[in-house]
């Protein structure tokens, strides 16, 4: 397919191919696993070229979010650096082609009020919701959120971890997002609360996955009476990594593809 996504980027080298080889060579005995000196005649040759991978590319972030400061440049003309940011993988497409992530960043001194007329106080921290095409170095934004004070790197790292697992839980329509959208007319809303008190685990001995997709389980969490919601509420469960990612394979590392 030559589909591209909206806006192709201005930056050649996000997504770029190693000009050297990354990947030491070393030799081991197959029997004992040890590591040892190469055969004679073959220490010199494979010192020097190393062990190179077919394909292999590297995904800078920090080219594409430099990307998007240059294109939005009103919004960050006084920014004359990267500011602090991190980022979460959140699925790949099964071709491997169309990357989703979420990138958050933070602005104090570094954005610009672009909000017209009205005068807004400018967000501690920006979010952003991102599918990257690798083929056709395009990428769409899918959706803008902000924080109005923190952005320190504990708080961006920690708001990157949520923001991921909000997406994700969508896209797999579990967990508060199991319900239908016109559960209740605050549902929408409630959802995007609750999900930053969720957790996931990883442990598969407890064999909880369908309760991930249950809405019977979640319907009090979403829907509770907001009187009753307080800051110390908590969701009935965390949600399980194999529900979040179900085919993931830690031999074959299709963690993200599915």
């Amino acid at each position: 397919s030559t589909t591209s996504l909206a806006i192709t980027a201005a930056r050649s080298d996000i997504i770029c191919k190693p000009d050297y080889a990354v990947w030491d060579c070393v030799w081991s005995d197959r029997f004992t696993g040890c590591i040892c000196p190469p055969p004679d005649g073959d220490k010199e040759s494979k010192e020097e070229e190393g062990i190179q991978v077919k394909y292999e590319a590297y995904f800078s972030i920090e080219a594409l979010l430099s990307d998007i400061m240059a294109r939005r440049e009103k919004m960050f003309a006084s920014c004359s650096s990267l500011p602090d940011y991190f980022y979460n993988l959140i699925s790949v497409s099964e071709d491997g082609r169309l990357i989703t992530l979420v990138l958050v960043f933070a602005t104090i001194g570094k954005a610009n009020d672009v909000s017209g007329l009205k005068k807004k106080r400018t967000p501690a921290a920006i979010g952003l919701f991102l599918r990257y095409d690798i083929f056709s170095n395009t990428y769409d934004e899918l959706a803008w959120v902000q924080h109005p004070t923190l952005s320190d790197g504990k708080f961006l790292r920690n708001w990157s971890n949520t923001l991921a697992l909000n997406w994700r839980m969508r896209e797999k329509q579990i967990g508060v997002f199991s319900l239908p959208r016109d559960a209740s007319k605050g549902a929408p809303a409630l959802q995007n609360q609750a999900s930053k008190a969720i957790r996931f685990h990883d442990d598969d001995s407890r064999g909880d996955e369908l309760d991930d997709f249950d809405p019977l389980i979640w319907v009090s969490y979403v829907e509770g009476d907001h009187q009753e919601r307080s800051s110390l509420h908590v969701p009935p469960k965390d949600i399980a990594m194999s529900s979040l990612y179900p085919f993931c394979d830690v031999v074959t590392n299709k963690a993200v593809i599915s």
